[in-house]
């Protein structure tokens, strides 16, 4: 880039969810100026489990985000067949939010504060060394927040196979007919159902497997819970496959961020946790000069994830190994509130 050109924006972001709006969201507050390409920017559904950690709801404090609709969240619940245990989070009180709501509100703080958006795809985007140029704007840095299927990693090649089996996931909204502060979660024999409540009277059903099968097949085997949900509100939705490891979470001018950056499995929830702490981590690198850091600080914020998801998969890829986690989680009664400190 000839020095003379002057840049539109010090961040180009590539995808609007929940770690393309942190990005901005934080990059503004550092006085970073961010323009955000998002084609479903005003119509943004995706599928979620929608459970928000304590660490994620103090995150969104941060940012100045404000939460109208959602619901607190005191802990997490594991049930198989009738035996069940739980603990509650000890750094503070989760959210349960619809992933609608939760766009809403990012997205009015994040316009709040300047940033800048288009609802356009990008297919292709440059990498001049000390700039990057998309959609016809130039900027010093450009950011992959797009998702599991990141066009942004794709394009730099950096894609790496998967390591273990693939997994997908459902979940659909219905009326709640019991109150509830609690993560539901049933250990079926080959799959996972999570109830969270989300709102007033709604909470969201979502199902984790890799043997796929009709959404009802999968919810009818939860005991009772017909007594606790009641019609649905919204259809079913899906995504996955979920494991994603990237080679590298900086490429030149390219950094990545969110489930682009590389993700193993909700299974313990933390998606959206982990979107926004990176997004901090990453602007941080950026103001304070020292950009080659960030996969470092990447690595450190996400280790206690990789190794308790590894280690939930393990159990659940085990059929015997299945029937014990609830069980044990009951006989050392310790181990369940140390997992959730260090993931939530």
């Amino acid at each position: 880039m000839p020095k003379s050109q002057q840049l539109d924006a010090d961040l180009i972001i590539i995808g609007g969810s929940t770690a393309g709006l942190a990005t901005a969201i934080f990059g503004q507050l550092s006085g970073l100026k961010c323009h955000v390409f998002e084609p479903r920017l005003n119509n943004f559904v995706k599928s979620c489990g929608e459970g928000l950690m304590p660490s994620a709801v103090a995150l969104l404090d941060e940012m100045g985000v404000n939460i109208p609709e959602s619901s607190p969240l005191s802990g997490i619940r594991y049930a198989s067949g009738n035996q069940q245990t739980q603990a509650q989070f000890p750094t503070g009180t989760g959210l349960g939010i619809q992933r609608e709501v939760l766009h809403a509100a990012m997205l009015q703080r994040a316009t709040e504060l300047g940033v800048t958006f288009e609802t356009t795809k990008i297919k292709k985007f440059q990498d001049h060394g000390s700039s990057v140029s998309a959609g016809g704007m130039t900027a010093r840095w450009l950011v992959g927040c797009d998702g599991l299927k990141s066009s942004v990693r794709k394009q730099i090649g950096i894609d790496h196979g998967r390591k273990y089996p693939v997994r997908f996931g459902l979940n659909q909204h219905y009326e709640a007919k019991q109150q509830n502060t609690y993560v539901e979660v049933y250990w079926s024999k080959d799959f996972e159902v999570y109830i969270t409540p989300v709102g007033p009277h709604v909470v969201n059903v979502a199902v984790l497997f890799s043997v796929g099968r009709p959404f009802e097949e999968f919810i009818e085997v939860v005991p009772g819970i017909f007594d606790k949900i009641g019609q649905p509100l919204s259809s079913v939705m899906g995504a996955g496959p979920f494991e994603q490891r990237p080679l590298k979470l900086k490429h030149g001018s390219i950094f990545l961020v969110g489930d682009a950056a590389g993700f193993l499995d909700p299974i313990t929830g933390e998606g959206n946790q982990l979107a926004m702490n990176a997004a901090k981590n990453l602007i941080h690198c950026i103001v304070s000069e020292k950009p080659g850091t960030y996969g470092k600080k990447w690595h450190q914020i996400t280790r206690d994830y990789w190794y308790c998801t590894s280690l939930l998969l393990w159990f659940a890829r085990g059929k015997l190994r299945r029937k014990t986690i609830v069980p044990m989680l009951k006989i050392f009664s310790g181990l369940f509130p140390f997992i959730l400190k260090r993931i939530s």
